[in-house]
């Protein structure tokens, strides 16, 4: 297995450690409460307000969707699933950005810079992949 393909699938199992639990109603709760307790303990700025159900219907759906989609490209690692992937690590980042920035709880800052790392990292990937293969003239 080639470099990409590692890196794709290491973002992937990443992404299932870190949204799985969101996926599943209860635990979810518990992961959001102890986040919140982090953030009250270390007297972080910003705001880390109480969650209700609707909050965490979307908490689920995201949790879900993301859990989904890790276990696709952790399963078929392919080049066009880590663009893919890192195009939505970007937009992912410019979201907990606005939030930060909007008074969000300083946690967000632990979640932004994975990913975009994981963003950032697999794009590169994919374009040193892309010259590569060019100059060889061969089609994924």
């Amino acid at each position: 297995m080639n470099t990409y393909f590692k890196i794709i699938r290491a973002s992937a199992i990443y992404d299932i450690l870190a949204t799985s639990l969101f996926a599943i109603p209860g635990v979810a709760v518990w992961v959001l409460n102890t986040l919140q307790s982090l953030h009250v303990a270390q007297n972080l700025a910003g705001a880390f307000p109480d969650f209700q159900p609707l909050h965490l219907l979307f908490v689920h759906f995201v949790g879900s969707v993301v859990t989904i989609w890790s276990i696709i490209r952790f399963m078929k690692p392919d080049p066009l699933y880590g663009l893919l992937d890192s195009i939505a690590r970007v937009l992912f980042f410019i979201a907990m950005l606005y939030a930060w920035l909007n008074g969000a709880t300083d946690l967000l800052v632990f979640f932004m810079v994975p990913e975009l790392a994981w963003g950032i990292v697999q794009l590169v990937g994919y374009i040193k992949q892309t010259v590569t293969l060019r100059r060889l003239h061969v089609h994924w």
